[in-house]
């Protein structure tokens, strides 16, 4: 018998969400995923993932909210990552091809299967599939607030609801997210030292239990220690089966090295070359190091006011990596200029000093390393305000 006319048009209009909605059975487990930091950059931290299997249904899938959204224009790519513009997505991939990458770059990954009923999983997995919808599964990222592992907790919070108790970390409202960066770094100095230089004191707040989450290791931990309530009111492991999928084989930095001794290094060879005056060195040492201060000190601007990263605005770094060092930079080549800048210098010297001196009770925490780079530029102010008095008294 044919279909008459408003059977075919139920059908066509339904069609994409009948399609949508798996009714998932009691086979079907979902699980997270925790993969181990990486050798690359956006690989330094971790990664999380869900996986939803069903063998009723032949479902493997996994969730990855990871996946770049890449622009065919490698220029443009650029540009979004720097101003904080680059938007990341919700993939869906077969396990065995998310698998791969690990295995290849020879990361540890561990799954954690979670103590859902039926209807738990159900709801989870409907969220899951309504967010991987074309209009929602697109989203700005945002490191410590909104990324691949921050999405999966809200998720849980969301789907599971009440039922759901979520343990308290050991090291929730004890550090700093960058003291947590800094935790995790401390194996690799000039990287830290060029996260600390860029993100400014609104990453200086101790963060809670549910922020600490921003990480898929704590994501991992604070998991394996928290519960879920069942119809009976019995409290369960939230995490029903722990196992490891591939076991880590990457080599990682294993020496600490102390970057201090090179910063101090500059200071000594700047408090000789205002010492001994030696007129060509000094120019060059001193224009050398007041050129990187005025380059770091404009790519902190822009990164403040010119993009969207949250984390790097208001940025205290600014009151040493400071964009005015390119006026006594250009100062160095002008004789006469230098004249003119007496009480530039001077005011200069004195906020230099300052900073030194107010360090400890900053809202911000700067990198150790870098204080006596700063003292390196109090000195080379110092030495180009006496250079001016004389400059001055001889017109």
């Amino acid at each position: 018998m044919f279909l008459n006319f408003k059977s075919l048009l139920i059908i066509f209009l339904f069609a994409p969400f009948l399609s949508f909605a798996t009714t998932l059975t009691n086979s079907s487990t979902i699980s997270l995923l925790t993969c181990d930091e990486g050798n690359e950059i956006y690989s330094l931290f971790g990664h999380s993932a869900i996986r939803v299997q069903d063998r009723n249904n032949t479902l493997d899938e996994i969730y990855n909210w990871g996946m770049f959204e890449f622009s065919e224009n490698q220029a443009e790519f650029g540009y979004d990552f720097a101003k904080g513009k680059l938007v990341y997505k919700l993939g869906k991939q077969k396990f065995q091809n998310f698998i791969y990458e690990y295995i290849y770059f020879k990361r540890g990954v561990r799954e954690q299967q979670l103590n859902l009923n039926l209807q738990q999983k159900q709801r989870l997995y409907d969220a899951i599939k309504e967010n991987y919808l074309p209009e929602n599964r697109s989203y700005k990222y945002d490191f410590f607030y909104d990324n691949c592992s921050s999405r999966i907790r809200d998720l849980l919070i969301s789907s599971i609801g009440d039922s759901l108790i979520l343990a308290n970390h050991p090291d929730a409202d004890k550090y700093s997210f960058r003291e947590i960066i800094d935790l995790r770094l401390n194996k690799m100095p000039w990287l830290d030292l060029g996260i600390d230089l860029v993100l400014g004191k609104k990453i200086d707040v101790k963060v809670s239990n549910h922020h600490l989450m921003f990480l898929p290791s704590y994501m991992e931990e604070i998991l394996n220690m928290s519960y879920i309530v069942d119809s009976s009111g019995k409290k369960l492991s939230l995490v029903k089966n722990n196992s490891e999928l591939l076991t880590n084989e990457l080599d990682l930095p294993k020496e600490n090295i102390d970057i201090s001794t090179y910063f101090w290094a500059m200071l000594i060879i700047t408090l000789l070359a205002g010492i001994i005056s030696i007129r060509l060195f000094s120019k060059i040492w001193f224009a050398s190091l007041l050129f990187i201060g005025t380059l770091l000190g404009v790519i902190l601007l822009f990164m403040w006011i010119g993009t969207d990263h949250g984390a790097t605005k208001d940025n205290l770094n600014l009151l040493w990596a400071n964009p005015l060092l390119g006026v006594s930079f250009i100062s160095i080549f002008s004789t006469k200029l230098q004249s003119k800048l007496t009480y530039f210098y001077l005011i200069m010297t004195i906020l230099f000093f300052i900073l030194i001196l107010f360090w400890i009770i900053s809202p911000q925490e700067f990198n150790t390393a870098i204080r006596p780079l700063i003292i390196a530029f109090a000195l080379i102010h110092y030495f180009l305000f006496n250079n001016s008095k004389k400059l001055t008294n001889r017109l």
